[in-house]
């Protein structure tokens, strides 16, 4: 059984790292990555493909194509960056990117009681993105995640506060990184 190719996700995740002035421009570097990623040989059928992702894409508002003007960018939607999140979170082997800043960033929630399932997602995608629970409604990591806060910030700014610190008491600061593993 063949495996499935991600071409959407792989798009998404293109559209955010590079800014692509063009179509074209795009499809070529998708290519050259399923073609490198996953060692295909038949590369000129998925064009096709890719293509039609794309305009799927564009049609479900997750990217902004502006085919009649060939100097403005293609990006990323909100709709689009809501689905960049689920991308992120959906697979436990999924990599976050772990950059150790030596910063602790305490993130703490706070919903309503009719908010219930709002404040499970926020848990949720906090949990599945390496922050340490302390108790229900407040998380910490050593590691610089500044876009997974900023995107929950975007839709829950008024349920999220978020304290940096580069100095914590030290019987806090051995357990943080005994649970992550971090040799000072």
């Amino acid at each position: 059984m063949k495996n499935k190719i991600p071409i959407s996700e792989i798009l998404i995740r293109s559209v955010v790292r590079y800014n692509f002035l063009n179509e074209d421009d795009l499809v070529r570097y998708v290519l050259d990555s399923l073609e490198r990623d996953f060692s295909l040989s038949d590369i000129p059928n998925y064009k096709y493909t890719v293509v039609r992702a794309l305009n799927t894409l564009s049609d479900k508002g997750l990217v902004s194509l502006n085919k009649n003007n060939p100097t403005v960018s293609i990006t990323l939607t909100g709709k689009g960056k809501q689905m960049l999140l689920k991308y992120n979170i959906k697979k436990d082997t999924n990599i976050v990117p772990m950059d150790l800043d030596c910063v602790y960033t305490f993130v703490s929630i706070s919903f309503d009681t009719d908010q219930k399932s709002a404040k499970d997602k926020v848990r949720y995608i906090l949990q599945k993105t390496n922050f340490l629970s302390i108790n229900n409604n407040l998380f910490v990591t050593p590691f610089n995640l500044d876009s997974v806060i900023e995107e929950l910030k975007t839709t829950y700014l008024e349920n999220i506060i978020v304290i940096k610190s580069k100095n914590i008491d030290q019987n806090t600061k051995t357990i943080i990184n005994e649970y992550f593993n971090i040799k000072v």
